[in-house]
């Protein structure tokens, strides 16, 4: 059905965006990742509701929408990612503070936005982000964050200085082009002596 083929698109447009992302690592191409950032966007907006939702009682479907949740997920997590490092914090805080806040557990993405939401200058809720996942882990699972959540939150409460926003890249710079009143003007150089 619709929601079918929505769901094909969408994965197409994440291993897009993972071709565009993926085939640039070996040079740093900023244009490339705000491509890929953006590919990985437009397959996210795809995303409807539960994967296959109409299908819930079959077998089939139960492990492919299980596979398609993983995807959408990994996708979350690696147009965060991108976004953090181009400098977009306000983008991953629009598409993970949802997420994390109907489940905190996901401690990859908890991060992600904890990062996100520093380098937009609200390091509050920042730390309100890691207190939540931490009163949910602690309360639900017994368990306490993970050793990388537990950095993330001592360097956002200390304010260290690799968490500050990337400064924006500027493109190389080019030499003015030569303007036309230049012709001619080799003929009326004075001679250089050897």
């Amino acid at each position: 059905g619709r929601g079918d083929q929505g769901l094909r698109r969408a994965a197409a447009g994440v291993r897009a965006a993972r071709a565009r992302h993926h085939g640039h690592h070996d040079v740093r191409d900023l244009a490339a990742d705000h491509e890929a950032a953006d590919l990985y966007g437009a397959a996210l907006a795809r995303w409807a509701g539960e994967p296959l939702a109409d299908f819930a009682d079959r077998q089939w479907a139960t492990v492919e929408a299980a596979r398609l949740s993983q995807l959408r997920l990994a996708a979350l997590t690696e147009r965060a990612q991108l976004l953090v490092t181009l400098g977009r914090p306000h983008d991953v805080v629009a598409d993970l503070d949802p997420v994390v806040g109907a489940d905190p557990t996901q401690e990859t993405l908890a991060g992600l936005l904890m990062s996100a939401l520093y380098q937009a200058g609200r390091q509050a809720d920042a730390l309100e982000v890691y207190a939540r996942n931490r009163t949910v882990l602690d309360d639900e699972l017994g368990l306490e964050p993970s050793a990388a959540l537990r950095a993330l939150h001592q360097k956002i409460l200390t304010q260290d200085a690799s968490l500050s926003p990337p400064e924006p890249e500027r493109p190389p710079q080019r030499p003015a082009p030569a303007s036309s009143d230049t012709a001619g003007r080799a003929s009326r150089l004075p001679a250089v002596p050897r």
